[in-house]
């Protein structure tokens, strides 16, 4: 196992020198390129390391000017909003207070309709209440005249009709004249 693990050293060392043997001939050919190359690559490493941090610069003031314009526009909407809000209040408001009026003004409309409808009908009331006192007056009246006139009309049947007792007493004499006429040419 030694022998092996000495050969492995070996092979390993042999590679290690070939490989720096082939570094040295790459160096010897391609030095100057690479240097070249590596330079080239530093100053694009540069270069897009300050663009990135122009970059980062430049985005970060465009999402603080963003950032400042939403909020901006978020507290110009948000008093936009307040304003709104309060002129509808106050909308509110008046339109309780027009539907209170109005509610109120409906309330003594019915109320003087009402005062009105009760005068009317004690108007009425004593209007009927007049015209029956005035025709219970005329019919009394009336009455009373037609109690006078028939008192009359009696009165003067009485005076021109002749009282029974004294038409009976005519009678009576009358029969006895009669009779007394019949007996006395008889009787002579």
């Amino acid at each position: 196992m030694a022998e092996k693990r000495e050969e492995q050293i070996t092979v390993e060392s042999m590679q290690s020198d070939e490989t720096e043997n082939v570094d040295k001939i790459r160096d010897i050919l391609f030095g100057n390129q690479m240097r070249d190359y590596d330079r080239r690559f530093k100053l694009m490493e540069e270069r897009l390391f300050n663009e990135l941090k122009t970059l980062r610069g430049e985005t970060t003031n465009r999402l603080d000017a963003l950032e400042n314009y939403t909020r901006n526009e978020v507290d110009t909407l948000s008093e936009g909003l307040a304003l709104e809000k309060k002129e509808r209040e106050v909308d509110e408001k008046e339109i309780m207070k027009n539907h209170h009026d109005s509610a109120k003004s409906f309330e003594k409309k019915v109320s003087q309709i009402e005062e009105r409808q009760g005068k009317n009908q004690r108007d009425l009331n004593q209007q009927i209440l007049d015209r029956s006192k005035a025709l219970t007056h005329e019919i009394s009246s009336t009455r009373e005249e037609l109690s006078q006139t028939l008192e009359l009309a009696v009165e003067e049947l009485r005076s021109g009709k002749t009282d029974r007792t004294a038409l009976a007493s005519l009678f009576t004499e009358v029969a006895m004249q009669l009779g007394h006429d019949d007996a006395g040419p008889k009787g002579n």
